[in-house]
């Protein structure tokens, strides 16, 4: 049986740009309704436990009909669904849903007598359609998803040009649901990463090769909301002090080289030289993101993360605390609220009166205890653990 090759190939394409983007599984069941010659078709979900039909996507050829609003006649088909339950018990009884298989309204019975169903009468015959075939893209315990297609009411039944057309079909609409299902997967993990760092006591910004900003936390937007000194201006993050926004800038560009080169950066917080009239003490740093194995950059990629924390609105960690925390000995508390801070190892050597050689050995103890091994790592741990600790004071 023959099928013209730029049809399949058209529709081919059509079914694998409806896997890309839910907006396209429209456009997908109107091009196979109009290019194929059938009268209708649509997506028919079967919530297997709950004994639930609903359709989507739904289309039909008749002129009439589709000057309705899309959305009100489809919402008028689900409320009649129920009689499709006969049917899909029919379909099961018959072993006729399982994945991948194509069949046809005749192998379920005869045309007569599925013209007396409920669902054909509320349903097909509404649609302009008698005869149907339907390729089942999912079939397990929870769900059956089928792609179903109408041939007009002419009295003619399905073409043997239709019906291979629909078996030829099939192995791409299991893989195109295949792929819109992991798409959703990790959209679903995008959005949880999201909410996870929504949680955070830290402001996150979440930054792209070329600088611009493409998310920020809520408490990244509270620190943007309650200082005048910083914000976002053309999608990038500025200081409107120049001194502190040349020490942002430069943070933010080093880690998107390390982003790009794969490599470490070590680097310590800074806090933002700020006029004391702006009411608040910033502390800023940047840490690259690596780039996932085998995935290109591109200018929206994520490329740096920069932290910020606003020392006025946040509980400060008592050294106590953070000792009993990490079993820190008090000098190793010590130097390691400094390095949250944002001081240098010079400034919190002539604090605690020791040589920077001392510091640096005892700086190297903390990163063992704290299970860290960048002043930055450190800095992010202790001021993150410091509203929670914060609140038990």
């Amino acid at each position: 049986m023959h099928v013209d090759d730029a049809l399949f190939s058209r529709l081919v394409g059509q079914i694998y740009q409806a896997a890309s983007s839910h907006e396209h599984g429209d456009e997908m069941v109107r091009a196979i309704t109009l290019e194929a010659g059938f009268a209708c078709g649509a997506v028919h979900t079967e919530d297997r436990k709950n004994k639930v039909n609903s359709v989507h996507n739904l289309f039909t050829a008749d002129g009439d009909l589709a000057k309705a609003t899309p959305g009100d006649w489809q919402t008028t088909f689900n409320r009649q669904t129920h009689g499709l339950q006969e049917l899909c018990d029919i379909s099961e009884h018959k072993r006729l849903i399982e994945a991948g298989h194509t069949f046809c309204a005749t192998d379920l019975a005869p045309l007569p007598a599925l013209r007396r169903t409920q669902f054909h009468r509320e349903y097909f015959q509404q649609l302009g359609a008698d005869d149907f075939i339907c390729t089942i893209v999912r079939s397990d315990d929870d769900y059956t998803i089928a792609v179903c297609f109408g041939a007009p009411a002419n009295g003619r039944p399905l073409s043997n040009e239709q019906q291979h057309l629909m078996k030829m079909l099939a192995p791409h609409f299991q893989r195109a649901y295949e792929m819109r299902r992991r798409l959703d997967e990790q959209e679903m993990e995008r959005n949880s990463a999201w909410q996870s760092l929504d949680s955070l006591a830290t402001g996150i910004f979440i930054l792209a090769e070329n600088a611009q900003v493409l998310f920020q936390n809520v408490m990244g937007e509270e620190i943007l909301e309650s200082s005048t000194a910083l914000s976002i201006h053309q999608g990038t993050l500025h200081c409107r002090y120049a001194r502190s926004n040349r020490r942002i800038q430069t943070q933010i560009q080093a880690a998107i080289d390390a982003s790009r080169q794969g490599a470490d950066m070590c680097w310590a917080p800074t806090e933002l030289e700020l006029p004391e009239a702006e009411g608040t003490r910033l502390i800023l740093c940047a840490y690259p993101l690596r780039r996932a194995s085998g995935r290109s950059h591109s200018r929206a990629t994520p490329a740096c993360m920069l932290f910020a924390h606003d020392l006025t609105q946040q509980p400060q960690l008592p050294r106590s605390h953070l000792a009993a925390l990490f079993q820190l000995t008090p000098s190793e508390a010590a130097v390691a609220l400094g390095v949250a801070h944002g001081l240098s190892i010079e400034d919190i050597a002539a604090l605690q009166g020791h040589s920077v050689a001392t510091c640096r050995t005892v700086l190297k103890r903390v990163f063992a205890k704290t299970d860290t091994g960048r002043q930055n790592e450190l800095a992010n741990l202790i001021l993150s653990l410091g509203s929670h600790i914060g609140d038990r004071q």
